[in-house]
């Protein structure tokens, strides 16, 4: 060691005292993540898309062919993403629920299931009527 150098000595004080003071914001952030991806239902499905990507395709697959189910195609949306559950052969895509432009107006919801393989490919869909839950009245 040169005479014009100095050793920097790591304090184990200082770098814990950083942490302690990052806590709490780390805390913060994951609690924020977690209220994220149960309301708002785009954002856990683009979570999906990073964390299992084989999940997010097979329902995107179901959610393509959920908007090719309706009476007007070019006036529906998918309200809720569903669930996607892993089978033996597959992926099964449960309660994707879908609004269409109802004929007297307004909106009325129909929820559909599939099944795609382990690629992503469509095997079957189905359609079905949303249940009205209390204080709910569907059109």
């Amino acid at each position: 060691m040169r005479a014009n150098e100095t050793t920097s000595r790591h304090d184990p004080a200082k770098s814990s005292s950083r942490n302690r003071k990052l806590l709490p914001f780390v805390i913060i952030a994951g609690i924020i993540l977690v209220i994220l991806s149960q309301e708002i239902p785009g954002f856990r499905h683009a979570i999906v898309y990073y964390i299992a990507h084989d999940n997010w395709q097979a329902s995107e697959t179901c959610n393509s062919k959920a908007l090719q189910l309706g009476a007007s195609p070019d006036f529906m949306r998918i309200i809720e993403y569903g669930d996607v559950h892993k089978t033996e052969n597959g992926f099964f895509i449960e309660k994707i629920i879908v609004g269409e432009m109802a004929e007297q107006g307004g909106e009325q919801r129909f929820i559909v299931d599939c099944y795609t393989d382990p690629a992503g490919n469509l095997v079957r869909a189905d359609r079905r009527k949303k249940e009205a839950q209390a204080g709910e009245t569907l059109g």
